[in-house]
């Protein structure tokens, strides 16, 4: 009885027999993806952790430091945002989690032009270890690509991150004149 419970579960499933280092997971209708692409980037500003999330914790702050995006427009009492572009397209994202004590909110994207779904990105400001006015912002993401490559929908959000956080550090520079 386990075993065809076993294998009704795995029906369609294609097992690859691979050393470890070179196991391949296999997409399969039965299964769908195993596991989702992610990227991460962060990047260190001088200045408190505690000042660069008065500027970037707000849900609907994106405007004041993130120049590719100048509109943000909150509904739902804040959990979801609708971001307009530079280009005027339209990006829609709602918060899964916010902690302002950890300096962290998560969000997902519900509407955009990304060529991924499952898509949830988690925005941090810590203290950079051994420096006192220093913050450390990441910016992580998780997600399923649809019509492109892992490597490919991984590099378009690493791109995303990295300009948005360059960005970001080129705002704090600002304050110091």
């Amino acid at each position: 009885m386990v075993q065809r419970l076993v294998d009704r579960l795995f029906q369609g499933v294609e097992i690859r027999h691979a050393p470890p280092a070179q196991l391949n997971l296999v997409r399969t209708e039965a299964f769908g993806r195993l596991f989702q692409a992610s990227t991460t980037a962060f990047i260190d500003v001088p200045e408190s952790p505690d000042r660069i999330w008065q500027l970037i914790g707000g849900f609907g702050s994106l405007p004041d430091w993130l120049p590719c995006i100048p509109e943000s427009e909150l509904s739902e009492g804040g959990r979801v945002r609708r971001l307009t572009n530079q280009d005027g397209g339209v990006i829609v994202e709602r918060l899964q989690a916010f902690d302002h004590t950890a300096r962290s909110y998560s969000y997902a994207i519900e509407q955009a032009p990304f060529p991924v779904t499952g898509y949830l990105s988690t925005l941090s400001v810590r203290p950079v270890p051994g420096q006192t006015a220093a913050a450390r912002v990441e910016w992580s993401g998780s997600f399923t690509p649809v019509g492109v490559s892992d490597a490919d929908a991984e590099e378009l959000f690493h791109g995303i991150y990295t300009d948005g956080l360059a960005a970001l550090l080129k705002t704090a520079q600002g304050w110091r004149g």
